[in-house]
């Protein structure tokens, strides 16, 4: 493929080095180390600017997770995989343990949650998981932020 543009400056990314077109808008795709899907970096002016996923809905999930986790533990103690199977359960918010454990793992250090292990009839000991105080006020202000924040989006997105 022919150059757009003259090449201004390179990018080195996951041990490659890709070349910025100066004054051209362009997608240069690239693959990501954990994944095969592939990452497209937007140029513009030769500068690395804006990151698009295949899955719009990627980074919004990543966000809104540990707040969902929270309200799921609102009304009682749970298991980590009980967690899993609940998101997973709801519509865009299918997760699995290697993203739960390590987000309960940060919760827990962050004093947002705590735990204990009790005992399980089928199996081995369960850690369970249920709010502390700190976490009862970070979801309650989540709520509030949400729904402001997802007020604006739908007046946004509303056809006029």
């Amino acid at each position: 493929m022919a150059p757009l543009a003259k090449e201004s400056h390179s990018t080195h990314h996951a041990g490659v080095t890709r070349p910025l077109i100066r004054g051209v808008v362009c997608l240069l795709p690239l693959t990501s180390r954990r994944s095969t899907l592939p990452w497209l970096y937007r140029a513009i002016n030769g500068t690395l600017c804006h990151m698009v996923t295949p899955d719009r809905m990627t980074q919004v999930r990543k966000g809104v997770l540990e707040y969902c986790v929270l309200a799921l533990l609102r009304s009682e103690s749970r298991y980590g995989f009980d967690l899993v199977r609940s998101l997973s359960d709801l519509d865009g918010l299918v997760t699995s343990e290697g993203t739960i454990y390590p987000l309960l793992a940060r919760l827990r250090k962050e004093g947002v949650v705590d735990s204990t292990w009790q005992e399980s009839q089928h199996g081995p000991p369960r850690r369970y998981y249920r709010l502390t105080p700190k976490g009862v006020r970070a979801l309650e202000d989540f709520r509030k932020d949400w729904r402001r924040f997802r007020e604006s989006v739908d007046q946004v997105m509303e056809d006029k």
